[in-house]
Order: structure tokens, then sequence, then C-alpha cells
């Protein structure tokens, strides 16, 4: 297309023709390279021949423009010529007269619609190849992140929806909370009736409040969080049975004995200058005696089987072979609130075993392919199987220490209840309370 446009007016030797025009060939030579140039030929023949030089001649003789002296002259072979009437209809369609324009106009003008014609194949050719790919590329692109934000935003809604599950579980929770203690004060409120039932109102709570045992009193203050709704309940249960006891002056009289004790203890220096250690509460199935003994070991007050005791352990040797003895055990037990951070809860228990060896320093290892010889006076225990556990027998070696005597704490360690009463001479039963252990 470049090489067409190239070929200016001046190498094309046209003139506007007449009567003695349609003798010579120069506007079908003209028509002929434009034909030969659309039809693909690439390197047309461009001369200057004797031919053209007369042609030359003749078009100067017409009036035409000679300018033969550019490059060369266009010829062209059996082609079709475009006589007068071609150039009148071309003449009639631009609205122009025979002297303004030329037979080189309406060569150009083919040029120009041939050149339109070829450089809108060419951009649907780049259309085609180019654009068209890129738009396609692009477009699966963005599929692909419209997929992309789809499962995203499936997954956010869905963490969304547990987290509201979760707030709303947590607020029915605390709804209900909330209603109980709110019933638990107003029927708690001392609101004078005016006509009291029979019996009165303490009657008509123990009838409709009143724990029947003890399994059910533990539950009801298993299911409840927070401390102060535990006091309320056991102060109800308590009330509704004894008017005498939580009266204002049955408090009074307490605090009263309380400060008279303390105010003594205070001028004689028994009085204790740092908090109480919490004492661990005993976890056993073992004899126990009375009801009351019962009752205070199950609240943790009283240790039947640690207040008997020998003060002194006994000497770790071969004398101790044959002994039953209770061990402050560790297991790993699931918390009571399952929707709690921690997995598992430390549960220290008193497990009863059988002493077997009594490992000497010298040649006792804890195992045939361990080196490390084991430690003058460890004791080897055997334990017996534990269904409910499911444990099976086993024996273990264990470093029983003077300090850990009889004291609430791992591998903690005394004599079993059985073994207690084959030696003679039980020292004197000894009861102790918090209030004493605070001594």
């Amino acid at each position: 297309m470049q090489r067409l446009l190239s070929i200016n007016q001046a190498s094309i030797p046209l003139a506007k023709p007449d009567a003695k025009s349609k003798k010579s060939n120069w506007l079908e030579d003209a028509m002929g390279t434009v034909v030969k140039v659309f039809q693909g030929d690439k390197d047309p023949t461009l001369t200057r021949t004797a031919g053209g030089r007369a042609a030359e001649d003749e078009s100067r003789d017409l009036g035409g423009p000679s300018n033969f002296s550019a490059t060369a002259t266009v010829t062209a072979n059996n082609t079709e010529a475009v006589d007068a009437e071609d150039y009148e209809e071309f003449l009639e369609e631009e609205g122009m007269e025979g002297d303004t324009a030329t037979p080189s106009m309406m060569v150009a003008k083919l040029i120009q619609e041939q050149a339109g014609v070829e450089a809108q194949k060419q951009l649907e050719v780049f259309l085609r190849q180019t654009v068209t790919p890129q738009l396609t590329a692009l477009q699966n692109e963005l599929q692909g992140q419209v997929e992309r934000n789809r499962a995203d935003q499936a997954a956010f809604q869905a963490v969304l929806t547990g987290m509201r599950e979760q707030l709303v579980g947590a607020g029915e929770g605390k709804v209900k909370e909330l209603e109980a203690e709110a019933a638990l004060k107003s029927s708690s409120a001392t609101t004078p009736a005016a006509k009291p039932p029979p019996g009165g109102r303490f009657y008509d709570r123990w009838e409709q409040r009143g724990v029947k045992s003890m399994e059910a009193a533990r539950a009801t203050l298993r299911s409840m969080e927070r401390i102060q709704l535990k006091l309320d309940y056991l102060r109800e249960q308590i009330e509704m049975r004894d008017a005498e006891v939580g009266t204002v002056d049955d408090l009074f009289e307490l605090l009263r004995a309380i400060l008279m004790e303390e105010n003594e203890r205070h001028r004689s220096g028994s009085l204790p200058t740092a908090a109480v250690v919490p004492q661990m509460r005993r976890k056993t199935f073992k004899e126990l005696g009375a009801a009351k003994s019962q009752r205070l070991c199950d609240a943790g007050e009283l240790d039947e089987l640690g207040d008997v005791q020998p003060e002194k352990p006994p000497p770790c040797n071969d004398l101790l072979v044959g002994t039953m003895l209770e061990v402050c055990w560790r297991y790993w037990a699931p918390p009571e609130d399952p929707m709690g951070k921690r997995k598992k809860v430390a549960v220290d228990i008193w497990c009863e075993g059988e002493v077997v060896m009594i490992a000497n320093g010298t040649t006792d290892k804890e195992s045939p392919t361990c080196r490390k010889l084991l430690k003058a006076g460890a004791v080897r225990v055997k334990w017996p199987a534990d269904k409910d556990r499911d444990e099976e027998e086993s024996y273990t070696w264990c470093i029983l220490t003077e300090a850990n005597w009889n004291k609430e704490a791992v591998l903690g360690w005394r004599f079993s209840g059985a073994d207690l009463k084959k030696r003679k001479s039980p020292p004197q039963r000894m009861l102790k309370c918090r209030f004493q252990h605070a001594e």
C-alpha cells in the first residue's frame, strides 16, 4: 500500500480526454499500473521506453502534463481501458466539471478507496489476532477473580454465622443466669402477705424450693457459675429450715465471738501474718466413720486417714517391703466446662499400692537397658488393676522423701488404712479443720 501511495500524480501522465485522446493508450497504461498493483504485483516494471516517449509527446500535444523526468512511464498490457463515459460518471458523482477535474483525480480516488479497504482488512486482522485474545484472557481473569471473591465471601459468612451462634448461646446463658438470680432475690425478699398461709412463709419456701438430698444440692451448685448465686442458694436452703440461722441477732453474736477471739490471739501474738494455704480436697474412696465425719470429709474439712498417720515417716529400707502405701498421684481429667479454653484439668488423688522392692543404690536400675543406677531408697510400687480408669496392673519406681510424708501434694505418701490397722498403738485420733490448719 505504501508503494501504491508513493506513485505520485506526476508519474502518471494523464490529461483531460477528448476526441483525439481516444486514439492514445496513455490512460490505459495508467489504469493498467493501478490494476497490477491492486492484484498484488509487488514489483511492477517501470521503464521509460520509446512508446513512453511517444506518449509523452502526444500528451504534451494534447495539453497534458509532462512529468516523465520523475522516474518512469507506467505500462500495462491486457487491461480494461477506462473510457470517457466512466470519466463523465466520475465528474457527476464528484460534482465537478471537466475544466476543474482531471483523470488523475479519478485514479487518486480509486487509490484512496482501495487504501481504505486494505486498511479495514488490516484492522480486522489486528483485532482478530491481537485484541480479541487479550480481551478473552482478561475476561477469563475477571471471571476467576469473581469466583474467588464468591468463595471468600462464603467463608466469611460462615465465620460470621459461627460467631453469631456463639454470641447468641452465651447471651442466652447469661439471660438464664440473670433470671435465676432475679427469681432467687424476689423469692427471698421479705414481702409481707395480707393473710399468711398456715405454717408461715418458711414452710411454703421449703415445700416449693426445698432441696431433697445432698446429691441434688451438689448438682444445683455445679450448675451455677457465680459464687454469689451459690451463697444465696445455700442461705435460702438453710433459712427455710432454721429461722434462727442467718438473722441479724444470730450474725451479730457470731461476729462478736469471732472478734473477741481475734483480739485475744492478737495480744498473744498467735494471729496469722500470712494468708492460709488452701487445702486440697481429698479425692479417694476409703472407709469413713460416722455420718458427721462423712459430711466433714465430703466438705473437705476433715481428712480422717491423714489425721491418724504417724508424725514421722518410716525409713525407706527393706523393712518397708510388703507395706501398703497411699501415694498422691496426678491424673488429667476433662474439664467440667466443655466451652472453656482448657482441654484438661489436673486432679491429684490418693492411690493405694504395695511396696515390692527397695533400691540399694549400687546395682538396681529402672530398667535393664537403663545405664543410670537408681538412688538408694527408691521404692518400687505395685499398682493393682483399676477397672474404673481402664488401667492394668503396673509397677513404678518412686522417690518418696521425708518432706512429702502425709502431704497432699504430688508424690505425697502415707500408710493405707488397712496397713494402719495392722500396726500397734496407733496415734490418738485428732480432727483438723481449716481454722486449726491456719494456726
